[in-house]
């Protein structure tokens, strides 16, 4: 005969996905963190500034709308609309998929 779950298990239940669910968002929010304070007291430490000039702004913005800002709304977008399996796979085999497109194009990689 089966118990229905108590109230405390229940609240386990919920704790449990809300940590999960909080995780990933956790640890990018760390690593940028920390990731921008090494780059600081790097910059800082050989004598530099990290104030940009008006016409290096592109420098920075381009590579970072395509390097992160794209990538996470795609996932995001595609969390939603796909089967999470599938997202799951494709996500996990990214790098080959971005090496074999800069292996033809760039011809980046190992010679034979």
């Amino acid at each position: 005969m089966e118990q229905s779950p108590t109230r405390g298990q229940l609240a386990l239940v919920l704790l449990l996905g809300l940590l999960w669910g909080l995780n990933w968002p956790a640890v990018k929010v760390a690593s940028l963190s920390i990731a921008s304070l090494a780059l600081l007291a790097f910059t800082l430490g050989r004598g530099g500034t990290m104030l940009l000039r008006r016409v290096q702004w592109w420098r920075i913005a381009l590579p970072e709308a395509l390097a992160i800002a794209a990538p996470n709304i795609l996932i995001a977008h595609a969390q939603l609309s796909a089967p999470t399996g599938r997202i799951a796979a494709v996500a996990f085999t990214m790098p080959v998929w971005a090496t074999i497109p800069a292996r033809l194009i760039l011809g980046v990689g190992a010679r034979g």
